[in-house]
């Protein structure tokens, strides 16, 4: 697999599935009633969830079965930095330091890939290669909306793309200068 910096980028998710709006990132509920980012699952979490949206390394690898890795980009201490997006043996989505087999990921503006432009691109669609597109289960609204393949709401997505053709994010190290 051969890493492509031309298509690569770093951005924001945002949810546009009616009645699922919000931010992608790994905000989960506590036992104490209280929210905070976890970094262990991809949730769909309010707007207010956290003081700054969680930002992702899309890194383009071609080959037999192109596709994206995609990487948490930490903002400040604390934050996941570096841990990838996985899938579970259930379809949910994970954040994982590592992966003998890194999941690769495909996206969709409006049913076409193509290279993403900074900006907003609205109406994505994500998939893991091979798999169906990630959604999340019906659920309360003060409950934790898991992200998961196949489930039967399928996230449409606002990409907030902030950097293009970034460089390889394969070290803790790299993409300092993109951290907030």
């Amino acid at each position: 697999m051969q890493y492509v910096p031309e298509r690569s980028f770093i951005a924001s998710l945002t949810s546009t599935t009616p009645g699922y709006e919000g931010i992608l990132d790994s905000v989960e509920s506590k036992s104490d009633e209280s929210t905070r980012r976890n970094h262990q699952w991809l949730t769909v979490s309010a707007f207010s969830s956290v003081e700054s949206q969680q930002r992702f390394w899309f890194g383009y690898f071609a080959g037999e079965n192109p596709g994206y890795r995609v990487r948490a980009v930490g903002g400040s201490n604390g934050d996941a930095h570096y841990d990838a997006w996985d899938l579970s043996a259930n379809g949910y989505v994970g954040y994982y330091p590592t992966s003998k087999k890194p999941v690769l990921w495909r996206l969709w503006v409006n049913g076409a890939s193509g290279v993403p432009t900074r900006g907003a691109q609205e109406g994505v669609t994500i998939a893991a290669v091979g798999s169906v597109p990630i959604g999340v289960r019906n659920r309360k609204s003060w409950e934790d909306r898991y992200v998961q393949a196949g489930a039967p709401n399928k996230l449409i997505m606002s990409l907030g793309v902030e950097h293009v053709n970034v460089p390889l994010f394969d070290s803790w190290s790299k993409l300092t200068n993109y951290r907030r």
